[in-house]
This record gives structure tokens, sequence and C-alpha cells, in this order.
């Protein structure tokens, strides 16, 4: 659920690669991770509460105590000029 929801703050900050827990986690990670997810909601789990709390615990508590970092765009350095 946190490379899912990572995934997506990520793609909001328009990176492709980042960090959970000190680990690269990329395209091919995330789509593992989606794919389990919908196995999970074909079982019937919950999967969209669950996402909701994540994301809860993610926003109160701050993406770096969870692990996540997702890098800064670097600076240009034209625009120092």
């Amino acid at each position: 659920m946190r490379v899912v929801r990572g995934a997506e703050l990520a793609a909001a900050s328009g990176h492709g690669a980042w960090k959970l827990d000190g680990k690269m986690i990329d395209a091919p990670v995330v789509l593992k991770a989606q794919l389990l997810l919908e196995k999970a909601k074909q079982c019937r789990l919950n999967v969209d509460a669950i996402m909701e709390d994540v994301t809860r615990n993610l926003m109160r508590q701050g993406s770096e105590t969870k692990g996540i970092s997702i890098p800064l765009p670097e600076e240009d350095p034209e625009d120092d000029e």
C-alpha cells in the first residue's frame, strides 16, 4: 500500500523513481504492488479503506517518517543568473 501511495505522491511531483525505507522504487515495483492490490480486491478485502488509512497516516506523520523519500527537483543553474 505504501508503494502505491508513494508512487502517486512521486508522480504528482514529477518523479518516476523514489525511495521507500532506503530502497529504490521504480515502475516495475509499482506495477507489481498495483497487481497485488487488485488481487486483494478480488478477495474482497477493503483495499480502499486501508489506502485511506495509509494516506491519512502519511499526511499526519509526514512521508519522511514513513520511510518515503521523493527527490526534490534539481535547481536550474541558469535561474541564478
